[in-house]
């Protein structure tokens, strides 16, 4: 120190303490501005800002189309409803009045005979169509067929299932017709959770499938108890 100020030149201990003195504002700047929310740069200032980062889906009342009855009032519900009805209905009526349809079709010496054999039959073809309904979807949604397709196929299968069984006059074709309609009401039974689950918002799962508990009863009431009681 003592030679630079010989030198005239300025002293090395009073440019330090400004400099300090200099950072030592830049930094009470800089938490002001801080404090204030202000970014640290005039660029960041002026940088447009997007909208709020949304870290969590909003509530079923502020999101449309999202809630449970929104869900209900679909045209896949609708449809899926219908093919419910016409699936589970005529598995049931089957399953009510299989007794009833063989002695219609059947002469009466043969009708003793051939009743507990199409039961069996029934029993059996809808275990296997339970089975095999589950298995074909997981392997064809591989290849992305739809699953609805599936419950499409059924269900036309229980409508050739009843109109075999209608007009049965020998016992192959009771046979058939009891074998076809079992399948066919496995079938359904095995495939509708997972269309629900495909279809639907995987948070109104239970509410949406146990609503289809409705086309089962209903089903049940329209078609076994009052439809089939007249036309068997």
């Amino acid at each position: 120190w003592g030679a630079a100020a010989a030198a005239g030149s300025p002293s090395v201990g009073s440019s330090s303490v400004a400099g300090r003195v200099g950072l030592l504002e830049e930094a009470d700047a800089a938490a002001a501005r801080r404090e204030s929310g202000a970014g640290p740069t005039q660029h960041a200032q002026h940088a447009p800002q997007g909208p709020p980062l949304q870290l969590s889906p909003p509530p079923d009342g502020q999101q449309p189309g999202s809630g449970v009855w929104a869900s209900v009032a679909s045209v896949d519900f609708g449809l899926l409803f219908v093919a419910a009805f016409a699936g589970w209905g005529g598995g049931i009526v089957l399953l009510n009045h299989i007794g009833k349809i063989v002695t219609a079709a059947a002469p009466a010496q043969a009708s003793s005979q051939a009743s507990p054999i199409l039961v069996s039959l029934l029993s059996a073809c809808n275990c296997i169509g339970r089975m095999a309904a589950g298995a074909c979807s997981d392997a064809l949604s591989r290849r992305r067929v739809p699953r609805p397709h599936l419950l499409a196929a059924a269900t036309c299968l229980m409508g050739a299932a009843h109109a075999a069984l209608l007009g049965a006059a020998s016992p192959p074709l009771l046979s058939l017709g009891a074998a076809a309609g079992g399948a066919a009401y496995g079938a359904v039974w095995s495939l509708l959770p997972s269309i629900v689950g495909d279809i639907f918002p995987a948070r109104h799962f239970a509410t949406v499938y146990n609503l289809f508990s409705l086309a089962a009863s209903s089903s049940s009431l329209l078609l076994s108890t009052l439809l089939a009681t007249k036309v068997y």
